[in-house]
């Protein structure tokens, strides 16, 4: 083999290499979880160990997503403490969800099924992030 076809090759190679190297880094960036914890009343009280706090992104849509945590103790989902249980909303593992999803939480005795009608507890609406964020929440649902 000639200089000539060497030189052409390692060419080839190098621009595939940069070529591949470049798509790469215009995939798309990877979606961090959004973590919630706090306070949950179900019907006017603390809500009791294992009732469930439902995190729903796309409500009422094909795509929904459920993401639960349990309650315990009572009237607590999760805690601020690095070591404590947290709801995990989004993330690479848990399926991506689009920056600026809307999220709506449910407190609920049992699971909650898909399509539900119930209102949505607590107040405002939180939008899902693309960086990693940790919110207290005080959800009522009545």
């Amino acid at each position: 083999m000639g200089l000539r076809n060497k030189l052409a090759i390692g060419l080839v190679t190098g621009i595939l290499t940069l070529v591949l190297t470049s798509a790469a880094s215009f995939a798309a960036p990877a979606q961090f979880p959004n973590f919630f914890y706090g306070d949950a009343t179900l019907d006017g009280a603390p809500a009791p160990v294992g009732s469930v706090v439902t995190a729903v992104v796309d409500h009422n849509t094909p795509t929904e997503r459920h993401y639960v945590l349990n309650v315990s103790p009572v009237g607590k989902f999760g805690g601020p403490r690095y070591n404590q249980r947290k709801l995990k909303v989004g993330g690479d593992l848990q399926g991506n969800i689009a920056h600026g999803s809307e999220i709506l939480f449910f407190v609920t005795s049992g699971p909650l099924a898909h399509g539900t009608t119930l209102t949505p507890a607590g107040t405002g609406v939180f939008r899902a992030s693309s960086w990693p964020q940790i919110i207290r929440l005080s959800l009522v649902q009545n």
